[in-house]
């Protein structure tokens, strides 16, 4: 079998003391001495870039100039690298941190300090840079979070910054897994700080975990999966583990395009509104609308205000269960006024992780449609995703349109 390749992660956490370094650092050294291929990414030690800007802010009274302000920011991983690669050095393995100051860097990225973007460019020269010394037996140590852009200044990569290094050089290397070393055994089925005895996850999907991103569960930032390879199994391993071998949760899959409209039901659909002063608040109501649609086994979705509920559902069933929607307001008189059915309509969906991170997502839909006279019968949102009604007549176009803008405007990075 041919040696593997691992790009293994480390956490600021995970790094935030003496002896944590010298535990992450034996790790390593088990690894490779079992025949691992090893690349170490390192974050900032502990708090430290906590600490930077801090001071930058009490310094430059705010801000200060975005340049600068990267590249002091980035004195953090670049002290965590060579730290790393010292304290390898001290086993008697073969190490080299890079820096963004060398000519071999291989992350190169556009000029949007503080949040910049890696150019396609990067996966060549990680090929071409890091790759020959793996091959030669030594291990490179990245810093991560930063980059260097085509004029030479020194950029950082935004939130999630380091796994979205680790991501670029696994995919760079075609490495055989990605391993984030980080301060929790795996990823939780919830947030051990908010429920007790939560469970480490075996397996996840990258699209499931960009929805629990969404609902405040950072494992890890959506802006770095999108530089997952979805072909590149990426593991989530404690610090306190004994061994890189050991098991923690498995990120499969990865984002196959940043946004992407999809026809949510291939028949016509319709929604049934029950009007009412507060009727989404009286939980009696809302709990026997669904009891009534949910019988059906084909709600489609539900949105609510302070005087409607809304459920979308197949065409076809809107005037199958009128009626015993319509009885609410003889149960619940004086809180349910009246109910309304539209139908024909066609719901399609903008699918995208971090689409609520966007700016201009609605506006994206609104106006290409509003320009050729199309009206939108309504908008919701769940998570990464927002669902658009408009006439069944007119759905092809539509589709057409929204792919054209998002194709056009929010798919165009193939890193």
């Amino acid at each position: 079998m041919a040696t593997q390749i691992l790009v293994v992660k480390f956490g600021g956490k995970s790094l935030a003391t003496p002896d944590r370094i010298k535990l992450a650092v034996s790790k390593v050294v088990e690894a490779v001495r079992k025949g691992y291929k090893i690349v170490v990414v390192v974050s900032a030690i502990g708090d430290t870039t906590d600490r930077l800007i801090e001071l930058l802010e009490s310094v430059c009274e705010g801000r200060g100039d975005p340049r600068f302000r990267d590249e002091v920011l980035s004195m953090g991983e670049r002290l965590s690298a060579r730290l790393f690669a010292a304290s390898l050095k001290s086993t008697g393995l073969e190490a080299r941190f890079l820096d963004p100051r060398d000519d071999d860097w291989p992350i190169i990225t556009d000029e949007a300090f503080g949040d910049a973007s890696p150019l396609d460019e990067s996966i060549e020269r990680i090929n071409m840079y890091v790759k020959p010394l793996i091959d030669s037996g030594i291990i490179p140590v990245i810093p991560g979070f930063i980059g260097r852009s085509r004029n030479g200044c020194i950029t950082t990569l935004g939130r999630g910054g380091s796994d979205t290094t680790a991501f670029l050089v696994a995919k760079g290397l075609s490495a055989d897994q990605v391993i984030l070393v980080t301060d929790v055994d795996g990823i939780m089925t919830a947030d051990p700080k908010i429920v007790s005895n939560p469970k480490r996850i075996d397996a996840i999907c990258v699209h499931d975990l960009s929805i629990l991103a969404d609902v405040g569960a950072k494992f890890i930032h959506k802006k770095a999966l999108a530089y997952k390879d979805p072909s590149i199994d990426v593991k989530v391993l404690s610090f306190k583990s004994a061994s890189l071998e050991d098991q923690g949760t498995i990120i499969k899959g990865g984002f196959e395009r940043r946004m992407d409209v999809t026809q949510v039901y291939d028949k016509p659909i319709g929604y049934i509104t029950i009007l009412g002063e507060d009727v989404a608040s009286h939980t009696e109501i809302l709990c026997e609308t669904l009891s009534i649609i949910g019988s059906t086994g084909s709600m489609l979705g539900l949105s609510c205000d302070n005087r409607s509920i809304i459920v979308y559902m197949p065409e076809d069933l809107c005037i199958d269960i009128a009626d015993r929607v319509h009885r609410l307001v003889e149960k619940y008189s004086g809180k349910v006024k009246a109910i309304a059915v539209r139908r024909g309509l066609c719901m399609l969906a903008v699918r995208g992780f971090g689409l609520e991170e966007s700016p201009g997502i609605i506006a994206s839909v609104s106006k290409p449609l509003s320009e050729k006279n199309i009206n939108i019968h309504g908008v919701y949102t769940v998570s990464s995703t927002v669902f658009i009604l408009v006439d069944w007549s007119v759905k092809d176009v539509v589709f057409s349109i929204l792919k054209s803008v998002f194709d056009e405007r929010w798919n165009p990075c193939t890193v």
